[in-house]
């Protein structure tokens, strides 16, 4: 029985994931999402970013979608999956790679946070932006009827995660604003 398994490997061959060439586009790896709605959202995103924020810092005029979950070419790569991020490819033109497909309950909440990094997606690893990015997200589902309750629940004031201690910093910033302008 050994014998005949290690023959079915040798025939078969074993996959072997290689490192991504550099000339490969990370999007090209991943699955696009073309739901309609999900671009739409991005839209009305960009209106309420422009209306509300002054934003975006630098000309949005492209946004790619992808799950990053990966698609036939990025199968034969080593490289990530299940992330969320903003990432700009080239003037005006940025991905969106989102961790759950569309009809996952956190899909919008995603969604909108990483929209909220479209206001100035050049900056990385800060907590005030992540902050401002999950009230967007809020905002932004809140505005568009999809449901943000998810991560009310994933992320309650007490808790030690980093992203709901941005949330509930950037939440008290706010509230303090509103009644300095009063």
């Amino acid at each position: 029985m050994k014998r005949l398994l290690l023959l079915a490997v040798l025939l078969t061959g074993c996959q072997t994931l290689v490192d991504k060439p550099a000339e490969v586009p990370f999007r090209d790896c991943y699955v696009e999402i073309t739901d309609p709605q999900a671009h739409a959202f991005v839209r009305e995103a960009l209106t309420l970013l422009t209306e509300k924020y002054a934003g975006p810092r630098q000309p949005v005029e492209t946004v790619h979608l992808r799950t990053a979950r990966r698609n036939g070419l990025g199968r034969a790569y080593r490289i990530a999956e299940n992330f969320s991020k903003t990432e700009v490819i080239g003037p005006g033109e940025v991905v969106i790679y989102i961790a759950v497909p569309p009809g996952d309950n956190e899909f919008y909440p995603m969604l909108g946070h990483e929209c909220g990094h479209l206001l100035d997606p050049t900056i990385e690893g800060d907590w005030e932006m992540e902050g401002f990015c999950m009230i967007f997200s809020e905002e932004i589902c809140e505005r568009t009827g999809h449901s943000w309750a998810a991560w009310q629940r994933r992320y309650p004031r007490r808790s030690s995660d980093p992203y709901a201690k941005a949330y509930w910093k950037a939440k008290e910033a706010e509230r303090h604003r509103g009644t300095e302008d009063k």
